[in-house]
């Protein structure tokens, strides 16, 4: 009997071991976070080095677009109005050939010439909103006290330019080489392909008229309507920046012949309504020079 109960004893103190041991083995093999340890550390405060790196990074490219963008303004605006056509024309006119201008419109309109053709644009030619603002810097030239306001108010519309029938000069095409005049567009920028310039001429008349037919050798009898970025102009017109727009005759490969000059109109694209100004609208004469 002794032996029996000493036997059930040390059995259950084995069951017992093995219990507690399976228990151990448990809390032993139960799975632990092996990722990092969080942190309350603020995104913003992390290597106050790395902000002034990044912020100097913005800032030197922020110097990068304002100087590209004075550059380009800079690059834009052209010489006086002579200087300019001289460069664009040396190889159209004969170098013995001075160049001067007679203005269509310098703070009023010249009295040989009207807008009654136009259609679908308003205009001020009385706006002072670009009051004496520089032109050519380098050479004095400026707005003058008024400038023209425009604002197309539908598609396609012209803002266009006649020599009256009762004007006290004519414009022939022998002595007249092109026309030059300064665009803004106030606080927008001037798109290439937003605005488009057509010359108009005359074999018949010194002024213009309806009933003028000019005929081209193909029969189509079309002047050409020239986008800016076929003027020298090639990108987009930056806000409150006046550029000298220059149309030489000769570079406009497609328009018929004519003896007179007796006209030119601006267009806007489709959807372009932005107010623009334009002012010192001139055409260019060429004179020999005595040998």
């Amino acid at each position: 009997m002794l032996n029996t109960l000493m036997l059930r004893k040390f059995l259950g103190a084995v069951c017992l071991l093995l219990i507690l041991a399976g228990c151990s083995n448990e809390v032993e093999q139960a799975p632990t976070w092996v990722g990092p340890a969080p942190t309350v550390i603020p995104l913003l405060s992390i290597d106050t080095g790395l902000t002034a790196n990044v912020q100097a990074t913005n800032e030197t490219a922020l110097d990068s677009i304002a100087s590209a963008t004075v550059q380009t303004q800079a690059e834009l605006v052209a010489a006086t109005p002579t200087l300019a056509v001289a460069a664009q024309a040396d190889a159209l006119i004969a170098p013995e050939t001075q160049l001067h201008e007679v203005y269509i419109f310098d703070d009023q309109l010249n009295k040989n010439w009207d807008l009654a053709q136009s259609f679908g644009m308003s205009y001020d030619l009385q706006s002072t909103a670009h009051w004496f603002e520089p032109l050519d810097s380098a050479n004095e030239l400026d707005s003058g006290a008024t400038s023209i306001a425009i604002t197309p108010e539908q598609d396609f519309g012209e803002l266009y330019f006649t020599v009256r029938p009762d004007a006290a000069e004519s414009y022939p095409r022998g002595q007249v080489i092109g026309v030059s005049f300064w665009l803004n567009g106030g606080g927008d920028f001037i798109d290439t392909e937003a605005l488009a310039i057509t010359i108009v001429g005359s074999n018949s008349n010194p002024f213009w008229s309806a009933a003028d037919n000019p005929v081209q050798a193909d029969g189509q009898g079309l002047y050409s309507e020239t986008r800016l970025y076929h003027l020298e102009l090639s990108r987009s017109i930056p806000p409150n920046t006046w550029v000298q727009v220059i149309v030489l005759f000769k570079k406009l490969l497609y328009d018929p012949e004519f003896e007179y000059f007796t006209g030119l109109y601006l267009k806007n694209d489709e959807g372009y309504r932005n107010t623009f100004y334009i002012d010192n609208i001139a055409t260019i004469w060429q004179e020999e020079t005595a040998p």
